[in-house]
């Protein structure tokens, strides 16, 4: 009997002791502070990004004007028709190794004088 209850009580306490111990410790609030610092860190990030980003769009207009929207259906017809060439057109043949056999072209370095 005595062995019996000797063995509920240390079963109890070995229970026990874990809840005790989280509840002391309490790693939620450790998870809900790193998240709280992550949440902070990622939005100070994207502040960043966006100033560069507002930055860049400043200096593309600057530097070539208003363009305006991307026009993805004219580059897929460009990119047809480009296919579409008959092989004596298209400069970028290549065989079956994958090297280039179309016609060599040497061009030339040019100069450019600031005045």
């Amino acid at each position: 009997m005595e062995l019996a209850l000797a063995a509920v009580l240390c079963l109890s306490i070995l229970n026990v002791l874990p809840w005790v111990f989280l509840m002391i410790r309490r790693p939620d609030n450790e998870i809900s502070n790193q998240l709280v610092e992550s949440d902070a860190a990622l939005a100070q990030l994207i502040q960043i990004i966006m100033a560069k980003m507002e930055s860049l769009e400043e200096t593309a207009q600057d530097i070539g004007g208003n363009q305006g929207e991307l026009n993805i259906g004219a580059i897929i017809g460009q990119i047809l028709q480009s296919k579409m060439t008959p092989d004596g057109e298209n400069d970028y043949r290549r065989n079956e190794r994958g090297e280039f056999d179309g016609t060599p072209q040497i061009i030339e370095a040019k100069t450019q004088n600031d005045d």
